[in-house]
């Protein structure tokens, strides 16, 4: 979906109640603010992000799942690698995106 640049369908597989925290960002509240995040980092020129899963557990209802993160433009040059931590939530037999958090591993731009 974010290769795609579906940043709508994206913010679907969140919770209605979900949160995002985000590197250089306030907290991202509700699918519609969600959505927004997401549209700005494909406009920014992330188009491709690949996900490597370093641990994941279940408890009941809720999961969590650590890893870390590569964003690449279009020409498939790493533009940002980071870490990531997210808590899913079984919402309607649908595990879902609650808690969303990532930031970047590489040092501050002179702009930061």
């Amino acid at each position: 979906l974010y290769a795609s640049g579906n940043a709508a369908a994206l913010a679907e597989l969140y919770t209605e109640e979900a949160v995002v925290l985000a590197s250089n960002h306030d907290f991202v509240t509700g699918k519609s603010e969600i959505q927004a995040l997401m549209q700005n980092l494909i406009d920014s020129g992330l188009n491709s992000v690949t996900l490597i899963t370093l641990e994941a557990e279940r408890f009941d209802n809720t999961a969590t799942e650590m890893g870390r993160y590569i964003f690449e433009n279009k020409e498939g040059q790493i533009v940002d690698k980071g870490k990531y931590l997210v808590i899913w939530k079984l919402t309607d037999g649908q595990w879902k995106f609650h808690r969303d958090m990532f930031n970047s591993s590489e040092p501050p731009t002179q702009s930061q």
